[in-house]
């Protein structure tokens, strides 16, 4: 059995005075234990509306959605999320006080709860860091906290819409590769939003690449088998990517092409 399986997944929208609009129809994926699967398709596919629905704060019009085999009705201690940029950070806690933050509110006793938070602060590599308040830390110090307390309840599954996004190249890069350590080490399955073909060959195990929308749905899956050479010098990883970058191009041109009608 797969961790997650989506299976004739829809989501309609009903807007005023219209018909109602499906943003995701018909799609189907499953998803495999300690896969580290990157969802990667145009702007305005649905991606988001994919992983808000994975996380249960939206339901589906249509379909299925299981994990571990059980219907996913609501959000659950069994899956973190961990979104674009740091507003969800509290501006008058610190670092570790962040992280310990959920577990504080599970009532987890406060020598546990301290322990477990110095453990994944340590992993993101911001020990030094961890009595500063979130205003005296750079983006790309934010987004560890972010995924050290995503990480510190120890979930099944680790749901990331585009975490990396609103940092500069030069820290996004660095970012990369310290998740995909991170992941390494943890073992834990994640599910990652971006719409950067580089970024998800680099990080991720597997690639699912979605239509354009509307009734966007799965158009083809590539398996990453590049191993430690994640580079643009390693062949296998420009073929890859142009046959991605193909694959992406042809479904931007299909929705302009559908926008001009």
């Amino acid at each position: 059995m797969s961790l997650i399986d989506i299976r004739n997944l829809s989501k309609s929208f009903v807007t005023r005075g219209r018909s109602p609009l499906f943003a995701i129809e018909g799609l189907n994926l499953s998803i495999e234990n300690g896969e580290f699967c990157c969802l990667l398709g145009p702007s305005g596919c649905g991606k988001s509306t994919v992983l808000t629905m994975l996380a249960g704060f939206e339901q589906p019009t249509g379909g299925e959605l299981l994990l571990a085999g059980r219907p996913i009705a609501a959000p659950g201690r069994d899956r973190a999320v961990v979104f674009q940029g740091d507003d969800s950070l509290y501006s008058w806690l610190t670092a570790l006080e962040n992280v310990e933050f959920g577990l504080k509110i599970q009532n987890v006793p406060k020598a546990e709860r301290r322990e477990r938070a110095l453990k994944y602060i340590d992993m993101v590599g911001l020990m030094r860091a961890k009595d500063r308040y979130p205003s005296e830390l750079s983006g790309g110090m934010k987004q560890r906290i972010q995924i050290a307390r995503a990480l510190v309840g120890e979930p099944k599954i680790l749901l990331m819409d585009e975490p990396l996004g609103a940092l500069d190249a030069q820290t996004r890069e660095v970012m990369q590769f310290e998740l995909r350590r991170i992941w390494e080490q943890t073992g834990t399955s994640v599910v990652f939003i971006t719409h950067d073909i580089d970024e998800s060959i680099i990080l991720g195990t597997r690639i699912a690449v979605m239509t354009a929308g509307p009734s966007a749905h799965l158009r083809e899956q590539f398996d990453v088998t590049l191993g430690d050479d994640r580079s643009r010098t390693n062949p296998e990883y420009t073929r890859l990517y142009e046959r991605i970058h193909t694959i992406v191009r042809e479904e931007v041109e299909k929705s302009r092409r559908a926008d001009l009608r």
